[in-house]
């Protein structure tokens, strides 16, 4: 009820506030809604790329004990009978100083046999025959006698005639694997984590960060399983974990923004609004003025409205019915100066008429006496009332005959009569219509 009671400005002020503030709002949700779904999708692909790349960087350092061992493997150092197991343990020595990712090397006979070692040497019964094979290989996932967790990668041990002589096994130290997790930053929250998930469950996991389980409901996560390693009964998995108020703030910083974006466009468009509706109710405001005038009377034209629009051709219609309106009003004031005139000429005639001692009669077309002054009706001893009902035609009665027919000859012939001498008996004469 109140809006029904603001002007028009008002009115298209506000309507163009609210319709800018639900554009904003649909917009601004879209906007939103799409941007957080790509931001949370570029989050995702990151974590993804992280994760790719720590698990390209396992699979090269796995790759590389590959090689390590075939490098020993090929060694003439390590099969020619004619060097002392010195020797043998001081080049040993020597490639577990350099890499440090092994807790043991050994080198064992055809049957198995352990024939010289360094470091720490696993129980390897239950895998004798793989390690003692024609072929490379990757054992599971070992628990060493430490307790440490170590893989063991053995290859056959060949003299200068390509004759398997023995074989020979290094025990990489699962731990050397960590620095690679740990290496992992992603923000200030951000890490990855290791789990060697084998047949009867997991048996490794390493985090980059001590992270409470219940915690991690808290965070993203992106998985990736490293396909290229052996043996292929465990999976190796690579979790690139981040906080959700870390990985999420750049959608909190671009709502900020969107909202700060849509509070200056919305005041923007409210000051817009304000000067729109001015500039579109300017023109009814100067034709309500004019209306206005006209009713206190003033209806002189105003000035021309300096648009050109449909309202500008109304009030330019306006101003042209309004000069209209003041010529018809003109000419009412002339024609009523005109009639007051012809009245006051006609009193005074009628004055004249009335006082002048000469008897004057008046005779409409069909010969009936329409007027006679005070000396007419002396003359012809007549009443006021009568003559009205007086035709000059009527043959009834003889006292005024012979002036009736001088009356109706001059009207009927369009003649003029002038010093005619007639006999008007005395008395009262009386028409024959009004005996």
């Amino acid at each position: 009820m109140k809006m029904k009671n603001t002007s028009l400005q008002v009115k298209i002020s506000v309507t163009f506030i609210l319709m800018t503030i639900l554009i904003m709002a649909i917009l601004g949700a879209v906007f939103y809604a799409n941007t957080t779904s790509t931001l949370k999708d570029s989050k995702q692909k990151e974590l993804s790329a992280v994760g790719i790349e720590t698990a390209n960087k396992i699979e090269r350092f796995i790759f590389e004990r590959s090689g390590d061992i075939k490098v020993l493997s090929e060694s003439r150092l390590l099969s020619t009978k004619e060097v002392s197991n010195v020797n043998k343990l001081f080049f040993l020595n020597n490639v577990m100083e350099t890499y440090k990712t092994y807790n043991g090397i050994f080198v064992t006979d055809l049957s198995g046999k352990v024939i010289l070692s360094t470091g720490m040497v696993p129980d390897f019964k239950t895998i004798l025959p793989e390690i003692t094979g024609e072929t490379p290989y990757i054992s599971e996932l070992m628990t060493n006698l430490d307790g440490s967790k170590i893989i063991l990668f053995s290859r056959p041990l060949l003299d200068e005639t390509g004759r398997k002589v023995g074989a020979v096994a290094e025990c990489m130290q699962l731990d050397a694997i960590s620095g690679i997790i740990k290496d992992v930053t992603i923000g200030e929250t951000g890490f990855s984590r290791l789990d060697i998930i084998g047949p009867r469950g997991t048996a490794y996991e390493f985090s980059g960060k001590a992270i409470a389980p219940e915690e991690l409901e808290n965070y993203i996560v992106e998985t990736r399983t490293i396909s290229n390693l052996d043996p292929s009964q465990s999976r190796w998995q690579i979790s690139t974990y981040q906080h959700k108020d870390e990985a999420y703030k750049i959608i909190d910083d671009y709502l900020n923004y969107l909202l700060i974006v849509s509070v200056v466009t919305i005041v923007l468009f409210s000051f817009l609004s304000i000067i729109l509706s001015k500039i579109i109710t300017e023109p009814v405001r100067r034709l309500m003025d004019k209306m206005n005038q006209l009713i206190r009377g003033n209806r002189k034209s105003g000035l021309p409205v300096g648009m050109k629009d449909e309202i500008s051709s109304l009030t330019l219609s306006f101003d042209l019915l309004l000069e209209q309106l003041n010529f018809l009003m003109q000419m009412v004031l002339e024609k009523t100066g005109e009639a007051a005139y012809m009245a006051s000429i006609n009193d005074n005639i009628k004055d004249l008429f009335e006082t002048i001692p000469n008897g004057i009669i008046t005779i409409d077309a069909k010969g009936f006496i329409t007027s006679a002054n005070k000396s007419a009706t002396q003359i012809l001893n007549l009443n006021t009332g009568e003559t009205l009902d007086i035709s000059i035609y009527d043959q009834t009665s003889s006292e005024l005959q012979d002036f009736f027919t001088i009356l109706a000859n001059g009207l009927k012939n369009d003649r003029k009569y002038r010093g005619e001498i007639m006999y008007i008996p005395d008395g009262r004469w009386r028409s024959s219509r009004n005996p």
